[in-house]
């Protein structure tokens, strides 16, 4: 009960940071792509 309580406790902060971590790298490999482009 524990450990699912710590495993359920875990992914809700896992998932937004998973979350702006892939927008954050989207948004680089966006720049990058664009100034390769260029």
């Amino acid at each position: 009960m524990y450990n699912n309580f710590c495993v359920s406790f875990g992914s809700v902060w896992l998932y937004p940071l998973a979350g702006s971590l892939l927008k954050t790298l989207s948004n680089y490999a966006i720049m990058i792509a664009s100034e390769i482009e260029n």
